[in-house]
This record gives C-alpha cells, structure tokens and sequence, in this order.
C-alpha cells in the first residue's frame, strides 16, 4: 500500500469513526460542554491512559458509555497527538450538528455530511450554535 493511500485510509477511518461516535452520542445525550471537558483534560496531561480513566469516570456518571466504548476502542492505540485531534474534530462535530436530529442509520462520515447539508438546505434560518460567533472553539491544529 502506497503511502497515500495509507494516509487516506488511515483519514477515512478517523473520520468514519468520528460520525460513529457523533451518532452514539446524540442518542445518549452526550453534549458538546461534556466533549470539551475531555479535551481539556487530554490537554493537561501527557499520559492517555489517565485520559482514558478520566473518560470512563465521566462516562459512568453521565450515562454514556456506549459513546466512551466507541471512543475508546477507537483511540487506545493511538498517541496523544491523535487522540487530541479526534476530541478537537469531535468537539467541532458536535457543535455543527447541535440542534440536528441525527438517525441511528449515519455510520460513515460521508453519510453525516449529506445529514448536515439537507438540513442546512431545508431550513433557509438553520444557524447551528449562534452563540459561537468565530474565534477558536478548544482545538489548534498546531
């Protein structure tokens, strides 16, 4: 497998991952202010298995544990640098897709993003979060 090829794939898989986690956590309730907690914890520490601990802790208390598996398992084998990522993009994910009823059927990325365009194009008034007026939202892609 050609480098490229493996970089897409390797994206592809984040991403798909991402939409998987999104729909599990729209339908246990799990909030944008909770996916923030997560990244600012990983962004305190170096060590993810104490990430990993703090997750499953949080996820107990808030009932969401089927989204903290998906995550999990997703991320255990990943480095911080990764990981910070797929709770930066996840962040932003959750914020894009706020006030949007996401079926249990979305299951790749691509599947999420046509969700987000139809109901952008059938409501003309939809603003997302109009609270979050620009700036920087908890991720740096530094």
């Amino acid at each position: 497998m050609s480098q490229g090829t493996q970089n897409k794939s390797q994206n592809s898989d984040l991403y798909d991952n991402l939409a998987k986690v999104v729909v599990k956590a729209k339908q246990e309730g799990f909030s944008s202010s909770q996916v923030n907690s997560f990244l600012e914890y990983s962004q305190s520490t170096t060590d993810k298995n104490e990430l990993f601990v703090f997750i499953m802790r949080q996820a107990e208390r808030g009932k969401y544990t089927e989204t903290a598996r998906l995550m999990l398992s997703y991320l255990k084998d990943k480095d911080m640098s990764e990981i910070r990522k797929f709770i930066g993009l996840l962040k932003w994910l959750m914020d894009a897709i706020g006030n949007i009823n996401v079926p249990s059927n979305i299951n790749n990325f691509e599947s999420l993003i046509d969700l987000y365009i139809k109901n952008v194009n059938s409501n003309p008034s939809y603003s997302g979060h109009s609270k979050y007026q620009g700036g920087s939202h908890g991720y740096s892609r530094s």
